[in-house]
C-alpha cells in the first residue's frame, strides 16, 4: 500500500504526489500490497519545537527486504568495490524528513555544501540546510517526547523547480531535485545511515528500525494527522465560503468587524481569511485569542489544513492576549513579576509609554525586525472581540495598524469581565471611528449545528432565557441533530459516554470530536495542578482524556485524536465537537443567575430576575451551542427552574429529537 496523508494542495502535497509516482516506477506493486507499507505524510506540525512545520515524512515498512540498484550518478564518489552501479542495496524500513523547496532556480544557491535560497531579490539568503537540520531535530526530540526514538531518521532537501543536473556535484550531499531517480534518493537516505553506522554506503542493508513494531508504533503517531469527520466538516465550511474571499479586499485599507451570534463560524471564518491571505496574497497573519483550550484546537486544525506559522512560508501564528504583551514587556523593558496578577497594570503601563512617546513607531519597526517570530505580521485576526477592554485594543492598533486588523464579534457573548455586560461603558471595536475606516459583516446562519439543534436553541433562547433578539437561521441542508437530556449523577457513568461514543464512531468520528463542558465546582485542586472529577473518573475507567481543567494540560497541543476533550464551561466558546457533554447544567445556571442578580443592582432598565435570566442565558447559549450533532444536557435529581423549563419544552412537543431520559 502506497498513500499520502495530511494537506492535500500546495507545493507540498504536489511534491509528495511526485515522490509517489517514483516509487510507483520501481516497486509498481506497492499500488496494492497487503504486506508493505509506505506512507507519505504532508505538512506535519511539531507545536512544542522552535522548528514546527515539517514538509514530508516519508515512511517505509516491507515485510520482506526489497533491492535496489546503486544509482549511476556522477555526484556520486567510487566505492572502494567498483563500479556502483552494478551493485545492489537492501530496503527493510527507513523514516526520512524531507524539506521542499519550491523557489525559482535564480533563488538557489550552493555554497560549501550548504544549500541557500531566498524568496525575492529584496530578501538575504536563508539557509535551507541549517532549516532541514532543524526540522530534523524537532522531529527526532517530538518523537523521544511519545516514548518513540529507537530508529534513525535521515533529512533530505526537494528542490522541486530544479533538475538533477542543477545539483552540485561530489560528496554525500542531501540535495534531491524534480527528476532526480529514486534510486539515488534512496541512497542519498541510505549514504547518512551508513555513516551514523560508520560503514560503507552499499555495505549494509537500509533498516533504520529493529523491527516493524518500532514502525507501527510511529504510524500510530503520524495518524493522528488524519482529519475526522469534524476537522472535514470545519475545512468543507472554509472551502465553500468562496464569497467570503472578497472581503480580503479590504485587508489593509480599513478594519474590518465580522458579527454572528454563537454557532453561525466566526472563528472558522477568520481561519479561513487567515489562510486566503496567505495563499492569495502572501500575507503573514496572527490569530489571536485568550481561550488556551481554543488555541490547542486551531493549531491541530491548522496542522491539517497545511498552513505554516514560520516567518520565511507566511502562514498563521495562533496565540493568546496574554502571550503577546507578555513578550512586548519583555521587549519595552517592562517588569513581568507577578505577570497574571499584574495584568491590567502591565497592559496600562504599555499605554503609559505609547502615549508619552518613549517608545515610538521606529522602535515597533525595530522589534519587528529583531523579533519576526513574534511581532512581524502583516494581518492580526481578533477572535471574541467583544471581550477586549479598551487597553487591549489600543495596543493592538497602535502596533500593527487600525487597516490591519479583522474582529469576530459575538453579540452578547461576554466572558471575561462583567464590565463588559454593560457595553456603553466601553469604545468597543467601532466607537469614535470614522464610518469609512471600517466595514462591518454579519453572520446568522447556524453553519455549527445540524438544523434539529438549531430549532431546539432558538426556542431555548426566546422561551427560556427570553433572548428576544436571537436571530440564528438553522441550516435546511444540514438535517438531523438530536437532544439527550440526562438527570441524575452522570459523572459516574463512563458507560454513558461510551455507549454515545460508539454511535460516533460508526459515523467516522474519534474522541477528539467529542467535547465535555464543567461548571467550577467540578474543578479539583492538588498541589502541582488542577482536574475535573470527569477527567478523573473517566480517566479511572480507562477513558483517554484532554483535561483542559488542568493549567498544565491547557497549555499542550492536543495529544491525540483519541482523547476525549474537556474544557470550564468558561473556555468552551469557539470550540466544537460531534457529540458535546453539558455536565450539571442547572448548576452552571444558578452560578450564572446569581451573577447576574449581582450585576443587576443599580440597573433600572429591567427587573433584576429578568436581567439576571437574560444575563445567564447568554452564557448558557455559548455552551449549548458547540454541538454539532448531539447535545447531552445533564441535570441533577432535584427541583431547578432551567429543568422546569426544558421539561415544558419536551412536554410540548414539537421537538421530536429531544430524548429524556433519568439514570
Amino acid at each position: 500500500m502506497i498513500e499520502i496523508l495530511g494537506n492535500i494542495k500546495g507545493s507540498e502535497y504536489e511534491a509528495a504526489e511526485k515522490l509517489k509516482t517514483l516509487f510507483l516506477n520501481i516497486w509498481p506493486d506497492l499500488a496494492k500490497s497487503k504486506n508493505d507499507r509506505l506512507v507519505i505524510f504532508v505538512g506535519y506540525t511539531v507545536h512544542e519545537a522552535r522548528i514546527k512545520d515539517i514538509d514530508l515524512i516519508v515512511i517505509g515498512d516491507f515485510a520482506d527486504n526489497r533491492n535496489v540498484q546503486f544509482p549511476i550518478d556522477p555526484s556520486q564518489p567510487p566505492t572502494r568495490r567498483g563500479n556502483a552501479s552494478k551493485k545492489t542495496f537492501e530496503v527493510k524500513n527507513f523514516v526520512i524528513v524531507m524539506e521542499v523547496k519550491s523557489n525559482d532556480p535564480r533563488y538557489v544557491r550552493f555554497s560549501g555544501g550548504n544549500a541557500l535560497v531566498k524568496y525575492s531579490n529584496r530578501e538575504s539568503w536563508h539557509s535551507v540546510t541549517d532549516q532541514s537540520r532543524g526540522q530534523l531535530y524537532s522531529f527526532k526530540n517530538h518523537l523521544k517526547s511519545k516514548q518513540v526514538d529507537d530508529f534513525f531518521v535521515s533529512n533530505l532537501i526537494f528542490f522541486t523547480q530544479l533538475e538533477h543536473f542543477n545539483l552540485p556535484g561530489g560528496g554525500f550531499d542531501n540535495f534531491i531535485a524534480s527528476n532526480t531517480p529514486i534510486e539515488t534518493i534512496l541512497y542519498k537516505a541510505h549514504s547518512q545511515f551508513a555513516t551514523y553506522k560508520s560503514r560503507q554506503p552499499d555495505e549494509t542493508t537500509m533498516a533504520y528500525a529493529k523491527d516493524n513494531y518500532e514502525i507501527k508504533k510511529l504510524y500510530e503517531i503520524m495518524e493522528e494527522i488524519r482529519p475526522t469527520p469534524l476537522d472535514r466538516r470545519r475545512m468543507d465550511q472554509m472551502a465553500s465560503a468562496q464569497w467570503r474571499r472578497k472581503w480580503l479586499n479590504d485587508i489593509g485599507k480599513k478594519q474590518i468587524i465580522i458579527r454572528g451570534r454563537a454557532g453561525t463560524g466566526k472563528t472558522v471564518a477568520l481561519m479561513q481569511l487567515a489562510d486566503h491571505a496567505f495563499r492569495i496574497h502572501n500575507k503573514r497573519s496572527l490569530l489571536i485569542t485568550y481561550n488556551l483550550a481554543l488555541v490547542a484546537d486551531l493549531n491541530r486544525l491548522k496542522g491539517l489544513m497545511g498552513i505554516p506559522d514560520d516567518l520565511i512560508n507566511g502562514g498563521i501564528s495562533i496565540s493568546t492576549i496574554h502571550s503577546l504583551i507578555g513578550k512586548l514587556t519583555r521587549r519595552m523593558g517592562i517588569s513581568g513579576d507577578n505577570f497574571y496578577n499584574r495584568f491590567e497594570d502591565i497592559k496600562n503601563e504599555i499605554l503609559d509609554h505609547i502615549r508619552h512617546g518613549s517608545v515610538t513607531q521606529e522602535d515597533v519597526e525595530q522589534y519587528k525586525r529583531s523579533s519576526p517570530q513574534d511581532f512581524r505580521f502583516d494581518v492580526v485576526f481578533v477572535d471574541e472581540g467583544q471581550d477586549w477592554p479598551d487597553n487591549e485594543i489600543e495596543i493592538l492598533r497602535w502596533f500593527f495598524g487600525l487597516q490591519n486588523i479583522v474582529v469576530a464579534d459575538g453579540v452578547d457573548q461576554y466572558v471575561r469581565t462583567r464590565r463588559n455586560t454593560r457595553p456603553e461603558n466601553a469604545k468597543g471595536w467601532d466607537r469614535g471611528l470614522e464610518p469609512d475606516s471600517y466595514v462591518r459583516h454579519s453572520l446568522r446562519k447556524g453553519v455549527r449545528m445540524k438544523n434539529n439543534l438549531a430549532v431546539f436553541m432558538a426556542d431555548v433562547a426566546w422561551d427560556v432565557f427570553k433572548l428576544d433578539k436571537w436571530d440564528v437561521d438553522p441550516d435546511d441542508k444540514a438535517i438531523g441533530g438530536r437532544v439527550l437530556i440526562l438527570e441524575g449523577d452522570l459523572v459516574s457513568r463512563p458507560d454513558v459516554y461510551k455507549e454515545l461514543y460508539e454511535q460516533a464512531r460508526d459515523e467516522g468520528n474519534s474522541p477528539i470530536d467529542m467535547l465535555a463542558c464543567v461548571p467550577p465546582n467540578m474543578v479539583k485542586r492538588s498541589k502541582e495542578y488542577g482536574y475535573s472529577v470527569v477527567g478523573k473518573n473517566y480517566g479511572n475507567d480507562g477513558i483517554k482524556c484532554w483535561d483542559a481543567c488542568s493549567d498544565i494540560v491547557r497549555k499542550e497541543v492536543l495529544p491525540s485524536k483519541d482523547a476525549f476533550r474537556i474544557v470550564q464551561y468558561q473556555s468552551s466558546r469557539g470550540l466544537e465537537g460531534w457529540t458535546v457533554f453539558l455536565f450539571r447544567f442547572d448548576e452552571f445556571w444558578n452560578v450564572k443567575y446569581n451573577e447576574g442578580l449581582d450585576t443587576a443592582k443599580g440597573r433600572r432598565e429591567m427587573f433584576p430576575e429578568d436581567y439576571a435570566c437574560r444575563y445567564a442565558g447568554q452564557w448558557m447559549m455559548i455552551p449549548m451551542s458547540r454541538a454539532i450533532d448531539t447535545l447531552v444536557i445533564n441535570l441533577g435529581h432535584g427541583d431547578s427552574t432551567i429543568k422546569d423549563d426544558l421539561l415544558k419544552i419536551y412536554k410540548k412537543g414539537g421537538h421530536d429529537c429531544i430524548e429524556w431520559r433519568i439514570l
